[in-house]
């Protein structure tokens, strides 16, 4: 009778349902349910029960959660994603349901699985690091600005992709335009993550500014510095320091917002020389 309903039931007039042992189904079963009521001008209900008491799996937690979440218009798209998110991607080339996209979420495994399938296609693939930052700048998104938790969510991942000044500029036009203007602290995430996503095509481990010092971190490698790095050092009044590792140590006196801006035009020249 679950599946006559979630498929073939059509009447108007209904605005309530029942559903017992809704902890039992799944997420696309109950979604497709719910839409059974509420269907024409009347304001549907849609009751979702479960034994009193009874201790809930962690999945079926997550799926009667993401139910009671996503009940606005247009919310198929994200209750698939939830679905995705919580029974895992399974094997692509197969039917069985397994692997685990829970913990590197949605967009990081799209991100894994197109370098995975590009590797096999044979495309080169450009190899970056994973920048440490320890900059000494408030950088945050407070929640009086941005108040909803899944639109907040939302914009940190946009600014983590900042990879250009254009991007940059791009996505604090939209704050502006949504949420009024942009607190410094937003201006700062955005520019650390323009100065990261920058870093990560020299192999650079860490990036340290303070008020007292501006470094760059190599990771150990045959090559000790960048070809295009060391090309622009001069220009940029740098030097090279060796301990542990090799550092590129910058002699500027100047404010931490000065320095990380002096440093994003240090990676952008050192890309646009690779062009020249």
């Amino acid at each position: 009778s679950t599946t006559l309903s979630e498929n073939g039931i059509d009447l108007p007039s209904a605005n309530t349902m029942i559903i017992i042992d809704a902890d039992k189904l799944g997420l696309g079963q109950l979604y497709q349910l719910r839409g059974r009521i509420g269907r024409s001008d009347k304001l549907g209900y849609a009751y979702l029960l479960y034994v009193k008491d009874k201790k809930l799996t962690d999945e079926a937690y997550k799926r009667l959660e993401a139910i009671k979440e996503f009940s606005g218009l247009g919310s198929g798209f994200k209750i698939a994603i939830r679905d995705l998110e919580i029974r895992g991607a399974g094997n692509i080339f197969g039917k069985e349901q397994h692997g685990h996209i829970a913990k590197v979420g949605y967009d990081m495994y799209i991100k894994l699985l197109e370098e995975e399938t590009g590797k096999l296609k044979g495309y080169q693939m450009e190899e970056k690091s994973l920048v440490k930052m320890e900059i000494s700048l408030d950088a945050f998104i407070d929640e009086k600005y941005i108040e909803d938790v899944g639109e907040r969510i939302n914009y940190y991942t946009k600014i983590s992709e900042i990879d250009s000044q254009q991007k940059r500029e791009d996505i604090l036009q939209s704050l502006h335009d949504g949420f009024g203007d942009v607190p410094i602290e937003i201006k700062n995430l955005c520019k650390i993550a323009l100065l990261r996503n920058l870093a990560s095509h020299f192999m650079v481990e860490k990036i340290r500014i303070n008020k007292q010092e501006m470094t760059v971190v190599l990771q150990k490698r045959d090559e000790i510095i960048d070809a295009r790095l060391s090309s622009v050092l001069n220009d940029f009044n740098a030097r090279l320091s060796y301990d542990q590792f090799v550092n590129i140590k910058f002699d500027i006196n100047a404010t931490v917002d000065k320095k990380v801006d002096i440093l994003i035009s240090f990676f952008q020249k050192a890309l646009e020389s690779q062009n020249n």
